[in-house]
């Protein structure tokens, strides 16, 4: 199960993107509506404030999934400013970022200085420097650093049904199947840790 964007998260979006009811060009040409949605947009598009909510939570879950897929242990707001990002510069460019790279060699500072990076955008042909950009980057570096508890790991597939339940004298673990027991209500009870 993915991640979730923490309300930092999400309120850090909305104010980047800002709200806008009827469809309009981005700076990059892109037609865009509601919170930054360029799914099926065209001129002349109206949509109401609900369905804005429900446009930016269906195009979260699928940034939330795919960068879920590719980063190692985040904290809530490390992952909320890494989704917050490749929102803006979309995935392809997340999975290629110096961001992800840093934080997944677990060189935070240099990953949350590497948000910074990512403030130019093309217009008119030409890649240039935008003040917006160079906010919500300080903003998604800023979330990125505050501390917060750094969320378990998730474990691999093939590990599912796997409960350790101690190690013996050499350190080996003692391991158990589970049958029709699924990892969240592992984790909501609390029992124990996975082997991979």
């Amino acid at each position: 199960m993915p991640l979730a964007t923490n309300a930092a998260g999400i309120a850090l979006i909305k104010a980047a993107e800002g709200i806008r009811l009827a469809s309009y060009q981005d700076p990059s040409g892109s037609w865009t509506i509601g919170y930054g949605h360029t799914v099926n947009v065209g001129p002349g598009q109206t949509i109401t404030q609900a369905e804005a909510d429900q446009l930016l939570a269906q195009d979260l879950m699928q940034f939330e999934a795919g960068v879920s897929s590719v980063t190692a242990n985040p904290t809530s707001n490390e992952f909320s400013a890494m989704v917050s990002l490749a929102f803006n510069i979309g995935m392809g460019g997340f999975k290629g970022s110096t961001v992800l790279r840093q934080h997944n060699a677990g060189n935070y500072a240099a990953a949350a200085d590497a948000f910074l990076l990512w403030n130019k955008a093309h217009v008119d042909g030409q890649l240039v420097e935008l003040a917006g950009l160079t906010t919500r980057r300080a903003a998604e570096r800023a979330l990125y650093l505050t501390p917060d508890a750094r969320l378990p790991p998730v474990p691999p597939p093939e590990s599912i049904y796997t409960l350790t339940l101690g190690v013996d004298s050499s350190g080996n673990p003692f391991v158990s199947s589970l049958v029709k027991m699924t990892v969240a209500v592992l984790l909501m009870l609390g029992i124990g840790a996975f082997a991979g």
